[in-house]
């Protein structure tokens, strides 16, 4: 039975992301392309906490960010079926009208176009388009969330594979993860073994302090590619 309402902690603003407060709301109604999704198990991811204090803009407060099963869905729901486990990304809409989403591509959907599901499509996505793969090098910078999903799908995928993190704390991690070798960029020279080596480049960090954007470009090949997933907070 679809619910007349809900309970939830949300975040009253930017400046009280901090101190939720929970609440009742009303749902939507069920219609013909919802899905009802039982939650099974959930955590704070970065998005969350980018969300909640209002570093990627300021939403329609008070706001429950948040991932189960699907309990309910709409009529002429095909995709998914009561009862299959699921995840939903942090920011979901679609037009479910134009060519990316009646291809199920509804994360390039240009009237909605969001981040996809989580840190494990955001690093697969761009490793598998840009051909990742034997024969290649590739460097992850930040080996947090998405960068050590980073090092397992480029390692997975037969690719020489090289984790970037400012020093040398997380390198044993890295390693077991895959990694062939180990890069900090605290170290004078860091850059200079891998000047040009690089095929592909995913940076998933978010931090712009002491990021010079010309010391990675230089490690890589000509038509070398450089993907940066992560998303900085604050204009420009």
């Amino acid at each position: 039975m679809y619910p007349d309402s809900f309970e939830g902690f949300s975040i009253p603003s930017a400046q009280d992301w901090n101190s939720p407060k929970r609440i009742t709301f009303k749902p939507k109604p069920l219609q013909d392309y919802d899905i009802d999704v039982k939650i099974v198990a959930c955590g704070v991811c970065g998005s969350d906490l980018h969300t909640a204090n209002g570093g990627w803009g300021n939403k329609n407060w008070p706001i429950v960010p948040g991932h189960g099963h699907v309990a309910q869905t709409g009529s002429k729901v095909t995709s998914v079926k009561v009862g299959q486990r699921v995840g939903v990304g942090a920011q979901i809409a679609s037009c479910r009208d134009c060519d990316a989403c009646k291809t199920e591509n509804e994360t390039y959907c240009p009237q909605w176009m969001a981040p996809m599901l989580c840190a494990g499509l955001t690093a697969y996505s761009p490793l598998v388009r840009n051909g990742v793969g034997p024969g290649r090098t590739v460097g992850v910078i930040g080996i947090g969330g998405i960068g050590h999903f980073g090092l397992l799908f480029a390692k997975a995928l037969g690719a020489r594979t090289v984790a970037i993190s400012r020093s040398r704390a997380k390198e044993v991690d890295a390693r077991k993860l895959g990694a062939d070798d180990f890069l900090a960029t605290v170290e004078p020279g860091w850059n200079k073994e891998y000047t040009r080596k690089f095929d592909f480049i995913l940076s998933t960090t978010s931090s712009t302090d002491r990021f010079d954007l010309g010391d990675y470009l230089s490690l890589l090949k000509v038509h070398g590619k450089f993907i940066a997933v992560g998303l900085p907070e604050g204009a420009g």
